[in-house]
């Protein structure tokens, strides 16, 4: 399966913040530059590659509990102490790529992630990398070369084990296509440290690692194939480059924060009821409408030992420009298998498409004073489409129908005055300053037949779903980008 793509993904995801149910990573928009079928380069050859080791970014200088960071210039040594980082935090791995060709460049790699002997990839102390969670060119790395490589696309795709021989563990293989020499540029592959909630015995950690095994597989073509799932679709030879450097492990020299708590984290509409809906379901709702939803918490503890100083972060959906929010709990501290419960009221994003919500919990053990964390994550989707761009185009006076019940037909309604504003498309040459987006919403509205009553803004009423245009400020989201909350 496909765990990851990236076409200058970093660059890319700020604006899309596309990341689908399948693990498949994504920024589909430049796939077209490399689509055609791949034909041999006139000439090739080994020495014009140079390829590293993977090597961890220093987390001390990017924030892992957001996500992935750092550059080449920050690299760790041969060991990097994981000991201070949380569950679920990014450890960036670096790779980096040179190549000295005037043809299009090919490098595949396979990845080794280790397992240990109980046959799963937990370690006694309960962490272990987990999937990758992106993968794609390192942006703003001052060793890129040229600073931006729109053509190279990065794929890493989980398979079978490649030899008998080999160690148990997870496999990748990762693709670059799209180097246009002479070009250096450095990939980024981003792991989330898995935990579980183990006793506090022999807590030291096994030493982590990825790393890159056998020799890594080069060609030269004029141009490749890529499929349209992102995949490098190429036949490598026999021509391999050896990987420079040695590969370096994630330690813990200390006690590192475990998971000694469990957060569930769910979403509903602004007056449902917690919990919501949550894992891999998709909370779906109108493109466009700016409606506000309810998320819910619900942090339980399973350590052996009562949990104090709890704090509860909501970090919004990806894309957002919301800040991060500390939400009310219940109480801050958690007894031994109890659980405390919070809610908030937050604006979804407008814009057609799946997105990511992430929240964190943090606590201090009662028996250890050592710290416990966990974080959880949500996805929801705004259903609709975007039409254009488009500016305003005055004000209609209308009416307003209120129906007496939520659904059903022949429904009693009142009448209210009302104004909106109308939209109209604009052209390449004219500035907009909105974003038009068609969704299908459920709204009162008046019946074809329908006489007025005697109370004179008095009628009846269809509650039914159709179609619907909104106009989203660019640059912004609810109320121009500003929260109440």
């Amino acid at each position: 399966r496909v765990v990851g793509l990236a076409i200058d993904f970093f660059l890319l995801s700020t604006m899309m913040g596309v990341r689908n149910c399948a693990g498949v990573l994504a920024a589909v928009a430049a796939l077209s530059v490399l689509s055609s079928l791949g034909r041999a380069a006139a000439t090739c050859d080994a020495s014009m590659f140079e390829v590293s080791h993977l090597r961890a970014a220093e987390h001390s200088v990017y924030n892992p509990v957001l996500g992935g960071g750092g550059t080449w210039a920050e690299i760790a040594g041969d060991e990097l102490d994981t000991s201070t980082l949380q569950c679920r935090s990014t450890i960036s791995y670096l790779w980096k790529l040179e190549y000295m060709g005037m043809d299009e460049g090919l490098v595949r790699a396979i990845v080794f992630v280790n397992r240990y002997e109980d046959g799963n990839m937990r370690t006694p102390l309960g962490r272990w990398l987990g999937p990758i969670s992106s993968i794609g060119i390192n942006p703003e790395d001052a060793v890129n070369d040229p600073v931006i490589q729109p053509t190279v696309v990065v794929s890493a795709e989980e398979i079978e084990k490649p030899d008998e021989t080999l160690e148990d563990g997870t496999y990748y293989q990762v693709a670059v296509a799209g180097l246009v020499g002479p070009a250096r540029a450095v990939i980024r592959i981003d792991f989330p440290i898995m935990c579980d909630g183990l006793s506090s015995e022999n807590r030291m950690n096994l030493p982590m690692s990825a790393q890159i095994i056998k020799d890594v597989s080069v060609d030269c073509v004029e141009t490749s194939e890529v499929s349209e799932a992102g995949v490098l679709q190429h036949q490598f030879g026999r021509m391999v480059v050896p990987v420079q450097g040695v590969p370096m492990v994630l330690v813990a020299r200390q006690d590192p924060p475990r998971a000694g708590l469990s957060l569930n984290y769910t979403i509903t509409t602004a007056d449902g009821t917690c919990p919501g809906m949550g894992g891999a379901d998709i909370f779906q709702y109108p493109a466009g409408q700016c409606e506000l939803v309810k998320l819910c918490y619900a942090v339980s503890n399973i350590e052996n030992s009562g949990l104090f100083n709890l704090t509860v972060i909501d970090e919004s959906y990806t894309g957002s420009m919301r800040p991060d929010v500390e939400i009310t709990m219940t109480s801050t501290s958690v007894p031994v298998g109890g659980t405390v419960y919070g809610e908030a009221l937050f604006y979804p994003s407008q814009f057609p498409g799946l997105v990511t919500w992430k929240a964190s919990a943090f606590a201090l053990s009662l028996t250890t004073n050592l710290p416990v964390s966990e974080a959880s994550f949500i996805l929801s989707a705004a259903v609709g489409s975007e039409l254009c761009q488009c500016v305003e185009d005055g004000v209609v006076d209308s009416q307003k129908f209120i129906c007496d019940f939520a659904q059903g037909v022949d429904v009693g309604c009142t009448a209210e005055p009302s104004q909106y504003t109308n939209y109209r498309c604009t052209d390449d040459l004219e500035p907009s300053t909105h974003t038009c987006i068609y969704s299908e919403v459920s709204r009162c509205r008046l019946r074809a037949d329908a006489i007025p009553g005697t109370a004179g803004g008095s009628y009846f009423c269809d509650v039914t779903t159709a179609g619907s245009v909104s106009a989203v400020l660019n640059g912004g989201d609810c109320y121009n980008g500003t929260y109440p909350f």
